[in-house]
């Protein structure tokens, strides 16, 4: 058993084994070694799963630019119930409605494969 889970796990707590392990070097270099690698195997997993909702979202976001007058027709009747003519007060108005639409209708399509992500994980780590 590594040196640092001896020191974290008091049942596995043994002094004598502690010692020997202190006094020679390369074990308690490889018990370190060993520990930061399991840290970066997490690191390199969340980075992997961080990459891919990255994906699964713009993919999500370029479809929903794509059906942007569906989406917005659609909210706006569900909203409101019934389709109106929108009347804007600015210029940039309508752009920034088309990027609001577009980008909380990708969060919301992409909200499942993020809870999955995430339960994924956790079931990997205990």
């Amino acid at each position: 058993m590594p040196l640092l889970h001896q020191l974290k796990d008091p049942k596995t707590f043994n002094l004598r084994n502690i010692e020997a392990t202190l006094a020679d070097p390369k074990t308690f270099v490889t018990a370190y070694q060993e520990e930061t690698r399991n840290i970066y195997l997490h690191i390199g997993e969340i980075q992997l799963r961080v990459m891919l909702y990255m994906y699964a979202y713009m993919m999500a976001f370029f479809t929903c630019v794509l059906c942007y007058d569906q989406l917005l027709h659609l909210l706006t009747y569900l909203i409101i119930g019934y389709n109106k003519i929108f009347v804007y007060h600015t210029i940039t108005e309508p752009v920034f409605v088309f990027f609001r639409v577009c980008f909380l209708c990708s969060i919301f399509s992409t909200f499942p494969f993020f809870i999955y992500n995430l339960h994924t994980y956790y079931s990997k780590i205990r």
